[in-house]
């Protein structure tokens, strides 16, 4: 007995020590005060880029949003930021199947990517919260997540923290820090990151899409029911709206997604989230199941699982085609080089209602709708300054 709790209390030992260690060499990267530019960023002409946002934004408020998302002081240990779980580089999701919070826990599902969350009116994958300025306060209250049981304690630690001080009197006309500025200043920031220079977003005035991504398209939009899902400027269904879906991922689900938010008989329904920078945001689903593109291709067009709540545009007798309408360039048919490379795609849309869809997709089908997706890659978002962590050396 005695050696087991001696084994037990060493185990602990070495885990408090490598938490420490990873601390101490994640911080050697890091400055103790933000980087700031003289001038604050114009975040509010490019927000104002994305042509259906009305909202306004303040440029000094996100200014100080931008340093409230990545201070780790924000966090009950100081070892976690927003931004430790939403990178930059990789849109905003970190790139892990389960992210790793305070004490290196692990979050039970997968991080979303952040991007042009002003067009989303639900939040989280079971879209449990409608406000933007209530969620981006959520992770730092989840005892996983960065660990704060209130708020206030944030308050305390931060009027304490110089750098603030400035920031916070620019905007509000005083110093003073509360839980009512800290939302403000994260949902602005949040709000800020918007993405609108894709390949695809150029669409209707660019010649230059290839062969492959243009069969892709057209396989997106006509042929397979993806549009019936993803189907505006940010691939995501409706505008300031949140769509559900139940994709036939189990038969069971242990995670019941949004049952509770959109009601009973919803089991498995899960935010479908926009496909904005999809390219980077692996693994995918709410579960991070996926662990590439083509895997989750392989999954719709071969894999979905019959389920009493699937819905209806995965299943036969109810969806025959036709996502969206193809414009210009990428109308099949004449000379179009497209029409040869455009088979048929066969299925079971014949078949009674009920039944999952199953597509037929040859090798050279899946790799144009991969490359159709990577023109969702916003890189100007990606690399943009004015999104950077502050902190960074």
């Amino acid at each position: 007995m005695k050696k087991g709790i001696v084994l037990t209390s060493l185990t602990a030992l070495l885990f408090i020590a490598a938490c420490n260690k990873k601390s101490v060499v994640e911080n050697e990267y890091l400055n103790d005060t933000p980087t700031l530019p003289a001038t604050p960023d114009n975040y509010q002409g490019r927000f104002e880029s994305v042509v259906h946002f009305q909202a306004s934004l303040n440029n000094d408020l996100a200014t100080l949003g931008r340093v409230l998302f990545y201070d780790r002081k924000l966090s009950a240990n100081n070892t976690v930021s927003c931004g430790s779980c939403h990178e930059q580089s990789k849109a905003f999701a970190d790139g892990k199947q389960f992210s790793s919070g305070l004490a290196l826990m692990k979050t039970p599902r997968n991080t979303p990517a952040i991007c042009n969350a002003e067009m989303q009116s639900h939040y989280f994958w079971d879209g449990r919260v409608d406000n933007l300025k209530d969620m981006v306060t959520k992770p730092i209250e989840n005892h996983i997540e960065m660990g704060v049981a209130d708020l206030g304690m944030i308050v305390n630690k931060l009027s304490a923290v110089d750098y603030y001080k400035p920031l916070i009197k620019k905007v509000f006309g005083d110093e003073q820090v509360t839980k009512e500025r800290i939302a403000l200043g994260l949902q602005e920031f949040v709000k800020s990151i918007v993405s609108f220079e894709t390949k695809n977003d150029k669409m209707f005035s660019m010649q230059d899409f290839t062969l492959e991504e243009r069969v892709g398209r057209q396989l997106f939009m006509t042929s397979l029911p993806c549009a019936s899902c993803h189907n505006n400027d940010n691939a995501l269904n409706g505008w300031k709206g949140s769509q559900f879906a139940n994709i036939g991922l189990e038969e069971t689900y242990t995670d019941k997604g949004a049952v509770d938010v959109i009601g009973p008989g919803t089991e498995g329904f899960f935010k479908i989230p926009s496909l904005k920078n999809i390219a980077l945001t692996a693994p995918y689903m709410h579960d991070g199941r996926f662990k590439t593109l083509e895997e989750v291709i392989d999954f719709y067009t071969q894999n979905v699982t019959p389920h009493a709540q699937l819905s209806g545009n995965l299943m036969t007798g109810s969806w025959t085609g036709g996502g969206g309408i193809i414009v210009g360039p990428f109308n099949p048919g004449g000379d179009d080089p497209i029409a040869a490379k455009m088979a048929e795609v066969k299925s079971n849309f014949g078949k009674s209602f009920g039944e999952p869809l199953r597509f037929e997709l040859s090798e050279y089908q899946k790799k144009c709708l991969v490359a159709y997706l990577k023109t969702f890659t916003d890189k100007e978002m990606i690399t943009n300054p004015m999104y950077a962590d502050p902190f960074r050396k």
